[in-house]
């Protein structure tokens, strides 16, 4: 099965955004019509269902980082190889994980919005509205660093995006951990 992997790369590692969106889009429709047809049509608990969709979006796209700190630090063997092989794939992926995990906020936004019927000040009074309005702004800086990565690869601005999306996961993490 690895040989005729192997042998389907090449076609694979020359995927566009648009093409990798495209694959992980058909990829993911059983799994959102599973997901969306367990939730009840209650505004709140398909919020938290499009929270959850986006949840693990990012955390897909995060753990890109994780298999380049793992390439870095493990020694040559073939086990590393095939890790190599698996992130040049998996790199083309990146970019529509985060698209589609965006998409799946801005969803779970509006409904949280339509559901609670939030004002400006509100937001300020229940901590777990407070923790996801601060992982959206820590979000912001962390499309732009990406944007600006994509657009002119360079060190510094691929340690910022390393950062922000850091700084992401905690405050993500925060939001979804906090009861």
């Amino acid at each position: 099965m690895f040989k005729r992997l192997t042998r389907l790369m090449p076609q694979l590692y020359t995927l566009t955004v648009k093409q990798s969106m495209l694959v992980l889009g058909l990829g993911m429709l059983p799994v959102m019509a599973f997901i969306i047809a367990g939730a009840t049509k209650t505004p709140s608990t398909l919020s938290i269902t499009m929270g959850r969709m986006a949840a693990v979006l990012f955390l897909l796209a995060f753990i890109l980082y994780g298999f380049l700190v793992a390439i870095r630090w493990l020694p040559r063997s073939r086990f590393r190889y095939r890790l190599v092989l698996f992130t040049r794939l998996f790199i083309r992926f990146h970019i529509s994980c985060a698209i589609f995990g965006l998409s799946f906020l801005i969803l779970h936004i509006s409904l949280i919005h339509h559901h609670y019927d939030l004002h400006a000040f509100s937001v300020w009074k229940d901590p777990k509205l407070t923790s996801g309005f601060m992982a959206i702004l820590t979000l912001i800086p962390l499309l732009v660093t990406g944007y600006l990565r994509k657009q002119k690869a360079s060190g510094a601005r691929r340690r910022s995006h390393r950062y922000t999306g850091i700084v992401f996961v905690v405050a993500a993490s925060i939001h979804v951990f906090l009861i």
